[in-house]
């Protein structure tokens, strides 16, 4: 194993990366696939209901953000009395809203489409076992049967990360507006172009106008 001191482990802790995973690919999805099953066929008229806006919606979970860590989690014995060893390892979480809770409504009298959208939430953490490495305060606690308990302690210490980055959430919010207008306006615009779309966060006091959003091409070319 490589040796390395205390002060390059703490450098390497703070090192953080973002990764977009934003699938572009559903507002292609609202454009070309989504859109024409729902638009009127021959002479009929179709109307803006919220059934229709919810079969838009019919996605189980959202990963809007990926993030990678580089961390370092500290492991104390029981009574946190001492330090037994410390632990760098990388990790990804994936952050997105769970489509379950998505709540539609529309104002007919307004012409106004409300997408009340869940937080974000953390989908999954995952470290990567094989980049994990250690160094022992003392050597009398290095033993190769805390290969377990070091990955579990280090998934714990990266879902507390996760917890507290505020920017991680910020970004998937913003990704998951762009994803749910990408789906949702393609298809109002086919069906009546006077409706505008409020995106609502429901844990927030936060309400994004998406009808300028892009969500396929408004060029008309």
């Amino acid at each position: 194993m490589e040796d390395f001191d205390i002060a390059k482990i703490k450098k390497y802790g703070i090192i953080a990366a973002i990764i977009l995973v934003v699938a572009l690919g559903l507002v292609a999805l609202g454009v070309f696939v989504i859109a024409p099953k729902l638009q009127p066929k021959g002479g009929t008229v179709s109307t803006i209901t919220e059934s229709k806006l919810e079969r838009i919606l019919e996605i189980s979970q959202l990963n809007t953000v990926e993030y990678t860590y580089n961390a370092v989690a500290t492991i104390y014995n029981e009574d946190y009395t001492y330090i037994k060893y410390y632990v760098a390892y990388d990790g990804t979480v994936k952050a997105g809203i769970d489509f379950s809770k998505v709540d539609v409504s529309v104002d007919e009298t307004t012409k106004t489409i409300f997408i009340n959208l869940p937080d974000v939430e953390i989908m999954d953490v995952l470290v990567d076992a094989g980049s994990m490495e250690y160094i022992f305060p003392d050597e009398f606690m290095e033993s190769e049967t805390i290969a377990e308990e070091a990955y579990r302690l280090c998934n714990e210490n990266l879902r507390m990360k996760a917890e507290n980055e505020e920017k991680m959430y910020t970004m998937a919010r913003k990704n998951a507006e762009t994803a749910v207008s990408g789906l949702i306006k393609p298809w109002v615009k086919q069906v009546d172009e006077g409706y505008q779309i409020k995106i609502v966060w429901k844990n927030a006091a936060s309400v994004t106008d998406a009808s300028d959003r892009n969500g396929g091409d408004d060029s008309g070319e």
